[in-house]
């Protein structure tokens, strides 16, 4: 029993799910541009001790916030924790450092944003957490198509297109927490232009991500569009764990349609 709960709260600890849609970003864009080989596995893995390190920073930064909207302080907030961010860190520099120069600068670039963004607090001006958030976790999908920074026109338009789905995401995530971030002077859209804008702002942004998406015929995130109409659903019920909980399951299953369609290649 105690495993499991030390197994449980380390996940909490590096917010393990929300880690893993944004390593399953970065999946998606090495996939929908590379074949399935080695370096797709060192670069997801790169971006997992990144955001694993970032959440973890995150939750000794934002105690405060957790109290009020988790009632709770993680128990892996301490010294120990402190030398696993270190851990993390040090294994994703090593990962990217093996690609070469210009993708650990990349991978160095997207870490100090990070740490940048926790430490000194910018969630407190407005609108730079919903910016990060959205538009800065998407760099993690140009990272995974070319970590050697030659992007091509398909690769802008897959950022944008993730970009609007993470902000999405980020601001349903504010709408659940908007007691608490008012109470600590979080400034998200939510807290500074109200509830019902940022119902509406989601809705329109995945009306404009499922259109665009068929519109422009990015395959990669066809599986994602149902979810993205069930998510809105929601959204119209004013429901933000649920209509989050579909976005993310939506754009999980595009990285593993992705990994079938690579492995196809590979047999035949």
């Amino acid at each position: 029993m105690n495993m499991r709960k030390n197994i449980s709260t380390f996940s909490d600890f590096i917010r393990l799910k929300i880690v893993l849609y944004i390593v399953g970003i970065a999946a998606i864009g090495y996939l929908s541009f590379n074949p399935l080989d080695m370096q797709f596995f060192i670069i997801c893995a790169s971006i997992f001790f990144m955001m694993a390190a970032t959440y973890a920073y995150n939750q000794i930064t934002d105690t405060m916030e957790d109290l009020l909207n988790r009632k709770r302080i993680n128990p892996f907030v301490s010294r120990k924790g402190v030398l696993i961010i270190y851990a993390f860190i040090l294994l994703g520099s090593v990962l990217s450092l093996s690609l070469g120069i210009k993708p650990f600068l990349f991978w160095a670039s997207l870490m100090f944003m990070c740490l940048f963004y926790s430490k000194f607090r910018l969630k407190r001006v407005f609108p730079i957490k919903n910016i990060y958030t959205g538009a800065g976790t998407a760099f993690v999908f140009l990272y995974g198509a070319s970590p050697y920074l030659q992007f091509s026109n398909d690769m802008i338009i897959g950022y944008i297109l993730v970009s609007i789905i993470t902000t999405v995401v980020s601001l349903l995530g504010d709408i659940r927490d908007m007691k608490g971030d008012m109470a600590v002077g979080i400034r998200t859209i939510p807290v500074v232009l109200g509830e019902g804008i940022s119902w509406i702002a989601s809705y329109l942004l995945l009306f404009v991500f499922s259109i665009s998406t068929l519109l422009l015929s990015f395959f990669p995130y066809y599986i994602t569009v149902p979810f993205a109409i069930s998510s809105s659903y929601w959204i119209g019920k004013k429901h933000a764990v649920n209509s989050q909980s579909h976005l993310l399951v939506g754009f999980a299953l595009s990285p593993l349609l992705l990994i079938f369609i690579r492995l196809g290649e590979v047999v035949l």
